[in-house]
């Protein structure tokens, strides 16, 4: 390095430290002679302001410069930087594990530190059998300990919670999770990659049990950390497991931010990963009772990848056999009892609608065996709400049922399944409470609407027709665009084509020609020119 550069690098080193990444950035692009760990500290200030391919670049030049002077423990870390990058960001699977099983051989031939520590929590990544993986993790949270090294504590203790999760030792499993996010969130925890990965695995773990509160609360501290850090995860796979959580917690809206984000990152690397966040974005478009898009979203997609959008699909368009196969077949790859519950709580819908009460109950006796032997709300939400139906399908009592599921996915911040809940009890009371059936679907369909609910809305109104109750349903008619169709109309400001709108959104051209013309005859205009033409006036009159 030439003498002048020397200051040059402090003052990006510092500007680090003060986690002013585009400055850091700037100044350290202007080293003549730039180090491994200019280009170190290059690869981290690009991945935190979510440039990752400058991000990957500079990681493979510090990987060259550290191998080419012996230092082979940098060089391993920076291998994990390359692998998260190529797996987190891009999905290239095999290429992550390339470069893990790269790095933890350089951590074994390092043997400085800690570094058999970052051996053994890789070797834990990679095992495939149970009591080897606790060894190997064993040895890892050992070395940390004796090393002072809380990147590797927090990395293997979320490690750790996550496949106690998956074993359906909930509880224990969360409680390792909490332990390396509060050491993340509280500034023992300096590696990027670590920040990611304990973020993410609870993200994973949360999705999969429906875990909504403990992701509420962890996502309000990782907001506060992020504006203090300037840092916030923004990996694919995190992005889509923190849309499926939204979608969960009722925060539609950003739950379709997330998981468009995480679309865009994986169209720019490994294509098939896009599956992650596009069957989220199905299953969204579900609930929100939008069947034509969701259909569209999952034309060409494995249905054991899809069954969670694919079967509440089918049942609403009366193809029970189809979605008595699918489910069926996702339960013969499921292993983990939270995954399980969700698809025994289908398959008892499927039974249901294709009027086969012997399956339901049979559905129903397996789901309420998983609930009890993984005690999580949403899963004892779920056998109550499951064995609510079957009451009311065989005209048994199912009011307690109901209530049960009513109280349980309100404590886990469920509302779309709590509103679901509610308008079930109120069917089951109609004929000896009317006035308790009325007040239970008055509220489910408020929130329905309030989530824009369609298809649920429309059933909470017809009940409640049905006693002789007078619904207001909201305007309706000229002027009355739907989300989507604004959102169509918004970009026909912008002057997109439609083949551009439809690959901003998602949807397929076809669907935009259909938004297009039902704009046009809601706002009483004649042709897209004009239909732009009123969105930029409308922009214009809301500034």
């Amino acid at each position: 390095m030439k003498p002048h550069d020397d200051d040059t690098v402090r003052q990006g080193f510092a500007a680090m430290q003060a986690r002013d990444w585009r400055r850091a950035r700037e100044i350290l692009e202007s080293v003549s002679e730039p180090t491994a760990e200019v280009f170190d500290a290059l690869a981290h200030a690009s991945y935190w302001m979510g440039e990752y391919p400058a991000s990957l670049a500079a990681h493979e030049r510090a990987y060259r410069q550290f191998l080419a002077r012996g230092d082979k423990r940098s060089a391993a870390m920076t291998a994990r930087g390359i692998a998260w990058l190529q797996a987190g960001i891009y999905g290239n699977w095999s290429v992550m594990q390339g470069w893990y099983s790269r790095a933890a051989a350089l951590f074994e031939e390092s043997g400085e530190g800690s570094a058999l520590g970052w051996a053994a929590n890789l070797r834990a990544w990679f095992s495939t059998d149970g009591t080897e993986r606790s060894r190997w993790a064993v040895q890892a949270l050992e070395a940390a300990v004796k090393f002072d090294d809380w990147d590797l504590r927090a990395d293997t203790m979320s490690f750790v919670g996550e496949h106690l999760v998956l074993e359906g030792r909930t509880t224990e499993g969360m409680r390792a999770l909490d332990d390396a996010l509060a050491a993340a969130t509280g500034g023992e925890v300096r590696d990027y990659i670590v920040l990611e990965d304990v973020f993410c695995r609870m993200l994973a773990a949360c999705e999969r049990t429906s875990d909504v509160p403990r992701a509420e609360q962890w996502l309000a501290v990782l907001e506060k950390t992020a504006g203090r850090l300037n840092t916030k995860p923004g990996a694919a796979v995190c992005r889509a497991h923190f849309g499926g959580v939204l979608t969960s917690a009722g925060r539609w809206e950003e739950a379709e931010d997330q998981l468009i984000s995480s679309l865009r990152i994986f169209d720019e690397g490994y294509g098939g990963m896009r599956f992650m966040p596009l069957v989220r974005l199905a299953v969204l478009r579900v609930r929100q009772g939008r069947l034509e898009e969701a259909a569209e979203l999952l034309d060409g997609y494995e249905e054991l990848d899809a069954a969670h959008a694919l079967v509440p699909l089918y049942i609403a368009r009366g193809k029970h056999g189809l979605a008595a196969e699918i489910i069926e077949r996702a339960l013969g790859e499921s292993a983990d009892a939270a995954s399980r519950g969700a698809l025994l709580a289908l398959q008892v819908d499927v039974a249901l609608a294709a009027a086969d009460v012997a399956a339901a109950r049979e559905a129903l006796e397996d789901l309420e065996n998983c609930a009890r032997t993984t005690p999580t709300g949403h899963l004892r939400g779920l056998a109550a709400f499951a064995k609510g139906k079957v009451c009311l399908a065989t005209s048994d009592d199912a009011h307690d049922c109901l209530a049960q599921a009513v109280s349980a996915f309100s404590a886990s911040q469920m509302p779309l399944e709590h509103a679901r809940a509610r308008l079930a009890l109120a069917r089951a009371v109609a004929s000896s409470k009317p006035q308790v059936a009325e007040a239970e679907a008055r509220s489910a369909l408020e929130k329905f609407q309030s989530m824009s609910a369609a298809r649920d809305a429309d059933e909470a109104s017809a009940f409640l027709r049905s006693l002789g109750v007078s619904v207001s349903t909201g305007p309706r008619g000229l002027g009355a665009l739907t989300k989507r169709e604004a959102e169509v109309l918004e970009l026909l400001g912008r002057g997109l084509s439609n083949p551009e709108i439809a690959d901003r959104l998602y949807i397929s051209r076809k669907t935009v020609e259909h938004h297009v013309g039902s704009i046009l005859t809601k706002l009483q205009l004649r042709s897209r020119s004009e239909a732009a033409a009123h969105a930029v006036r409308e922009k214009s009159a809301r500034k």
